[in-house]
């Protein structure tokens, strides 16, 4: 009996050893996980402190570098603020009064500065020829309109590069124009020091006088035309008076030799142009390809625009006329546009015209070097349009008077059904 009672105990002594033991071992293992957890931690605000840091050395050095980037572009901003005229033209709000000008300059716009791109750089190749090799002094005459407001840009500019390299040969060449945007322009961009307002022109200019034309931007009347003579009878005996001129729309002349012949309206609009076309010995036809129609009469053009009132009150409603151009002088008269690829909807215009007009793969040396009778039309390959088929058809065709698919299927070739 004693025996079983101190075995019981001795059990029980060992169970409680047992569990006091388990005990322990918990305890320690709790502690040894706080610990673990505590050092976690520890190392987790060490981690976060050390990159809490790293990011703000960071920003520091961000923020400095935007610092010297702000302050240099600030200053070259301050310098030259033709950006701010760039963005002001592409918004439409320059300080201006409201006119045609300024209500077609967004028209075609991509279209019309890829043509000035271009055709600045053969036309001053051309210059060049004429005055290292023929030993002319080249007068360049320039219309008014948003079509050659972009020229201005690109000859200021060439015309510096050639300062800068000494090419002394652009001192015997002078740009005359009647378009005061224009202008504007050209002494913007055509200065021998950019940054320095003080600087002049790096190409001879001459702004003919005249009456201002608000609607369109520019100088017309008798004094401007006269002006004009006066400089052609002044000018040395090797002076070469080259022309170029743009229209409100243009059509090929039927008879030969084919040549593009402007059309336009308004008081003393139509009478410059002739008499760039009277005084120039290489006239310049620069247009966007969706102006051009290529198989019709004066007539038929004005019926297509819905100008059939010969004598409308309305300015608006006035009928076009076009440049008188005899065959003599067709041989002088050159076009300058795009052609598009193919899958475009003025492609088959393109191809349409390349027949009409015997234009073959373009000759840069051809056209430089070549008298203007034997000189090529220039149509250049366009092609930064939308991609979308009707998108582009409403950038070539921006007027909001016409029906646009009946229109161009009608008078450009357009394909009714795309595929």
């Amino acid at each position: 009996m004693i025996y079983g009672e101190w075995f019981v105990m001795l059990c029980s002594l060992v169970g409680i050893i047992i569990l006091i033991n388990e005990l322990r071992l918990k305890r320690m293992l709790i502690k040894e996980e706080l610990n673990l957890k505590s050092k976690e931690v520890e190392n987790d605000i060490l981690e976060r402190q050390e990159h809490a840091k790293w990011i703000e050395s960071q920003s520091k050095r961000l923020l400095d570098t935007s610092k010297v980037i702000g302050e240099n572009l600030a200053r070259e901003l301050t310098r030259d603020v033709k950006w701010a005229s760039d963005a002001l033209e592409r918004a439409k709000i320059r300080p201006t009064g409201q006119s045609l000008f300024q209500e077609r300059l967004g028209f075609q716009l991509i279209e019309k500065e890829y043509i000035a791109d271009k055709f600045a750089k053969f036309l001053m190749s051309r210059c060049e020829f004429l005055i290292n090799e023929e030993k002319k002094d080249v007068y360049i005459i320039i219309d008014s309109g948003t079509t050659l407001y972009p020229l201005f840009d690109r000859l200021g500019q060439n015309s510096v590069g050639f300062y800068e390299t000494k090419d002394n040969w652009i001192n015997h060449m002078t740009i005359v124009t009647n378009n005061l945007p224009g202008i504007e322009k050209l002494m913007d961009t055509g200065r021998t020091n950019p940054h320095n307002r003080l600087s002049p022109l790096a190409i001879r200019c001459e702004l003919l006088p005249g009456e201002p034309l608000p609607v369109y931007s520019a100088l017309t009347g008798e004094k401007t035309n006269n002006a004009l003579r006066q400089l052609k009878s002044e000018a040395k005996p090797n002076a070469i008076f080259i022309g170029l001129v743009t229209g409100n729309w243009i059509r090929l002349r039927r008879s030969s030799p084919v040549c593009p012949v402007p059309l336009a309206r308004g008081p003393g609009h139509l009478e410059f142009k002739q008499t760039i076309l009277e005084i120039s010995s290489e006239i310049y036809v620069v247009t966007p390809l969706g102006k051009i129609f290529a198989n019709f009469s004066l007539e038929e053009v004005n019926e297509a625009l819905g100008f059939t009132s010969s004598n409308s009150p309305n300015p608006d409603k006035e009928q076009y006329r076009e440049l008188m151009i005899d065959d003599e002088k067709a041989k002088s008269v050159r076009l300058v546009s795009t052609f598009r690829m193919n899958g475009t909807p003025l492609y088959t215009l393109s191809k349409v015209l390349k027949e009409l007009l015997y234009i073959n793969d373009f000759n840069i040396n051809k056209f430089c070097k070549s008298p203007v009778s034997d000189m090529p039309h220039l149509l250049i390959p366009f092609d930064k349009h939308p991609k979308d088929w009707f998108l582009q058809l409403e950038t070539d065709f921006p007027q909001s008077n016409i029906d646009l698919e009946d229109f161009t299927e009608k008078y450009f070739c357009v394909p009714s059904n795309r595929d």
